[in-house]
């Protein structure tokens, strides 16, 4: 069939249009647009197979160079049937094709979630900055009316998360040869294509919604009507003067705002374009000329990256690796550095992430081992350790630069149960915290006795490994390190452990983590729901005439800081040991790509299930031992039959569910985040039953509940929640008369427990 050609820039497809032909580029490189972001199709890829289960394009096909491409008749998926008889090697074709853009498109779906995901907190935090600096100056602050319009982005019917890694792993099989037995089903391989068709719309489709949930943002920050945050910062840069000592906070602000219009699609190109002309003109007469506060940070970066030059070779060194070694990764970090897309999935850059990974670990091991000497540490080597820097160039001389300050500056703050990985490291080897358990849930002592009972280990040895202080290090490093770096990472098929500016989606600075923003979040959640981190145990006090009690103790997680740039949180462990009121272990990455607040509540949800299941144990999902996870399950399990479900919330149910991929746990994660994120703030979202399990198990505060009183659909749970409350005060009344009558002091626990039943 004779090939079609397209010159640059010609448009193939409009969006919109009736889908009429498939084009197979067999040359040049074609774009495809869609609100919110776009894909590059090479050689193989076939023009609107996304739209195969549509009858009209949904992206925008223009032509980025001389393209050639061979066209096919199309009129809707039966037309596969007739296009594959006899031509089986053209099934293949349409399907890797199919597969790898709905991989892309995923991708790019990830990064722009996470993007909508932390928009709302960088609104209301831009305007706490602007109150705060309007305060100092006193100054009156403006108020921005469609802030007051805007409420976190939440989606609703989000793809499945495991869609990308199943297309993924659908055009590796292809390419791997098994197309030569699916070509002998061609209706199997039809359906497959149908199925990624009907998935790339339906993930079009969320695109469209986060795009316009931009949109809106974009209008917050700079609008026709002047009533935006680019104005409100922009007049009190002015009206502050240029040498205030508020000047380069709100400059780098304005700045910052600028890079954002100007990256994002949604912004209008035009009004953004004069908006910043206008300003670039009147900050052009002042002394503190725009010019000199933004070559500020620029020449900051160039002399950190100076001072920093050949840090991988630092790092080699320091590390004390063999010689083959240090050359087999300085070799890899050349080769990973040189490539143009870092974010392939293609078997040549995969292997090449994997023997990084491979050395990358080991290395971090060495350095770790040499860093216990106690001599100062080289800032690459503290960069290497906290960030997993490796490399200047890999890492880009402003990220260098702003990694190089951070590094200097971080400290470890007992007490806060916030610590780098390194950081975490020491405690461990210090014999102030246990190796967490590994996958198959064993903590050290019983993996290293399970090596003795299997007859790996001596008796004599079992007991020197116990006391090895740096074998408790080494079983962290091989086995909690490699995975859950991998896991909070988030894209876990492009994951590479070095730190390299193409994961940087945005400033650093904006996505740190450290321990007072962590504080900050778990202050918020433990104000909504006051118990989330309290567990139940036995008291005695015979002195005082309390021979036995039950009351709660709180105990906050540790929270571990993953030396990557990620997405996702880990809730890796809910309490050390067999003692259960011991801290939990929860891991973030050092810089969250993701709201902080939103990822800190869906562990607290996670947490939740697990110590339930935990403190119930083989009975977790008996209904006949009411806890929070059989009466959910139950919930769950027979939500059909159940008739305080009308049809509408038993249909919102069962698509739960399928979004859930049937895992009850993430069912209930769901339903705790609206529970905290919505229900807490007096927007109800949950269905009846839900709701009444959640206000059981999971009780608002005194302060909340105060607040949704009002609420009728809270009126009954409120009335059975402040009978047990009343039942128990009653309790502690009693028991607080019989030790005043015994003459004793109440004890401190028993205070504890009175404040802890009011919430």
């Amino acid at each position: 069939m004779p090939a079609i050609s397209f010159s640059k820039n010609q448009t193939i497809y409009q969006a919109d249009q009736p889908l009429t032909h498939l084009y197979l580029i067999v040359k040049g490189k074609v774009k495809a647009s869609f609100p919110g972001g776009e894909l590059l199709l090479i050689k193989g890829d076939i023009i609107g197979i996304c739209e195969a289960g549509s009858a009209i394009t949904l992206m925008t096909y223009t032509a980025l160079e001389d393209t050639a491409a061979v066209s096919y008749s199309f009129s809707g998926i039966d037309s596969f049937v007739t296009l594959f008889q006899g031509a089986p090697d053209l099934s293949s074709l349409f399907a890797i094709s199919a597969f790898r853009q709905l991989h892309l498109l995923l991708d790019a779906y990830d990064i722009m979630e996470y993007k909508c995901s932390g928009l709302y907190r960088g609104c209301t935090d831009d305007y706490t900055l602007y109150a705060s600096i309007c305060e100092r100056n006193s100054i009156k602050p403006r108020i921005l009316p469609a802030l007051g319009k805007l409420s976190p982005y939440y989606a609703e019917e989000a793809p499945e998360g495991w869609l990308g890694s199943y297309y993924e792993g659908l055009r590796n099989i292809f390419i791997s040869g098994a197309s030569a037995a699916f070509s002998k089903e061609a209706d199997a391989v039809i359906g497959l294509i149908a199925k990624a068709a009907a998935d790339a719309i339906r993930v079009l489709e969320s695109f469209k919604v986060m795009y316009d949930y931009e949109a809106f943002v974009c209008q917050v920050y700079m609008n026709e009507d002047l009533l935006d945050y680019f104005d409100m910062y922009t007049s009190l840069y002015f009206k502050t003067g240029a040498n205030s000592p508020d000047s380069d906070v709100l400059y780098k602000e304005i700045k910052r705002i600028i890079q954002f219009m100007e990256s994002t699609h949604c912004a209008d190109r035009e009004l953004t374009a004069v908006r910043i002309s206008d300003f670039a003109n009147r900050i052009s007469t002042l002394k503190h000329t725009a010019r000199t506060v933004a070559q500020t940070p620029e020449e900051n970066a160039a002399a950190a990256t100076a001072s920093l030059a050949g840090s991988l070779e630092t790092i080699l060194e320091y590390s004390g690796a063999d010689s083959d070694t240090t050359a087999a990764f300085r070799k890899l970090i050349a080769d990973y550095r040189n490539l143009s897309d870092k974010g392939l999935t293609d078997d040549t850059t995969r292997k090449l992430r994997s023997n990084i990974s491979k050395l990358y670990y080991e290395l971090y091991r060495l350095v770790f081992e040499n860093s216990l000497a106690g001599t100062p540490l080289p800032a690459p080597v503290k960069m290497f350790l906290y960030f997993g820097y490796v490399d200047e160039e890999l890492a880009g001389s402003e990220n260098t630069a702003y990694l190089y300050q951070l590094a200097e500056t971080m400290a470890f703050l007992p007490g806060t149960g916030v610590y780098t990985f390194y950081d975490w490291l020491i405690a461990i080897y210090n014999g102030e915290k246990e190796p967490s358990r590994n996958e198959f849930d064993q903590d050290y002592n019983e993996y290293i006795h399970h090596q003795k009972v299997t007859g790996k280990l001596s008796a004599a040895e079992e007991k020197k490994m116990l006391s090895d202080r740096y074998g408790r290090v080494a079983y962290e490093l091989q086995n909690m390190f490699p995975l859950v770096n991998k896991m909070t990472f988030g894209r876990i098929s492009t994951f590479c452990p070095v730190f390299s500016s193409h994961n940087v989606l945005k400033s650093l600075a904006s996505c740190h983590v450290s321990p007072a923003s962590i504080t900050e979040a778990l202050v918020k959640i433990r104000t909504l729901d006051y118990g989330a981190f309290f567990r139940e145990t036995i008291y005695s006090n015979e002195a005082a005439g309390v021979p036995k009690e039950f009351i709660h103790i709180e105990c906050l997680p540790d929270f571990i800081l993953m030396p990557n740039i990620g997405t996702r949180g880990v809730m890796w462990q809910e309490i050390e040991g067999k003692k259960r009121t011991t801290a939990s272990r929860m891991m973030l990455s050092i810089f969250e790509l993701e709201d902080l607040y939103s990822t800190i509540v869906r562990l607290t949800g996670e947490y939740r299930w697990e110590m339930c299941k935990r403190i119930q144990g083989p009975r977790w999902n008996d209904i006949s031992d009411r806890s929070l996870t059989s009466e959910y399950f139950d919930y769950i399990q027979f939500y059909r039959k159940n008739h305080d479900l009308s049809a509408d919330a038993k249909e919102k149910v069962k698509t739960s569910l399928q979004k859930a991929k049937n895992s009850f746990k993430e069912m209930f994660v769901r339903d705790y985040i609206v529970w905290l994120l919505f229900e807490g703030t007096g927007s109800p979202r949950l269905n009846k039953v839900a709701r009444s399990i959640l206000f059981t198990y999971c009780p608002f505060s005194a302060q909340t509940r105060e607040t949704l009183k009002t609420n009728p659909i809270f009126r009954e749970l409120m009335d059975h929640y402040q009978l047990k409350q009343g039942q128990r005060l009653h309790h502690l009344d009693n028991l607080e008369q019989r030790i005043r009558n015994s003459g004793s002091p109440i004890p401190d626990e028993i205070k504890n427990e009175r404040t802890y039943t009011e919430g």
